[in-house]
């Protein structure tokens, strides 16, 4: 069991990584928060999760699991600290700290997820359209 302050010093940390990328020209870094996420444990901010969050264009993208364990997907225009997000309709066993999601857009805009890989099939999702926060069926990876 988390105590309460260990779950809402997690939060902070997941959360508030959507905006601390390093810049490119190496200036400050902005803090943006991002919304409640799953904190009984580190699934959310592992120090081995690769590409959480990522940027297209002039877009950054999220992803993260929710208190309820849901995956939840983000954007947001560089820049900005509104974030878009979007619950999707995948669970992963967020208790299973080993269980990050991992994100990537492609060069035609599609946002590709997997997530819940811990001795597990593969799972794994693209968005239906470019751009777009919606996930179609989950599919063998290409």
């Amino acid at each position: 069991m988390t105590s309460p302050s260990l779950s809402a010093a997690l939060v902070s940390i997941t959360l508030l990584l959507g905006g601390c990328a390093s810049p490119r020209d190496g200036g400050p870094v902005n803090v943006v928060e991002v919304a409640p996420g799953w904190a009984k444990n580190s699934v959310n901010a592992v120090v081995f999760r690769k590409n959480s969050l990522v940027s297209h264009g002039d877009t950054q993208y999220i992803a993260f699991y929710d208190q309820d364990a849901n995956v939840v997907l983000g954007k947001r225009q560089l820049g900005t600290a509104r974030w878009q997000l979007a619950r999707t309709q995948y669970r992963g066993n967020a208790a299973d700290a080993h269980n990050s999601i991992s994100i990537m857009v492609d060069g035609g805009g599609y946002l590709h997820v997997a997530w819940d890989h811990h001795d597990n099939p593969l799972r794994y999702a693209r968005s239906v359209a470019p751009g777009g926060l919606a996930l179609g069926a989950q599919q063998a990876m290409v």
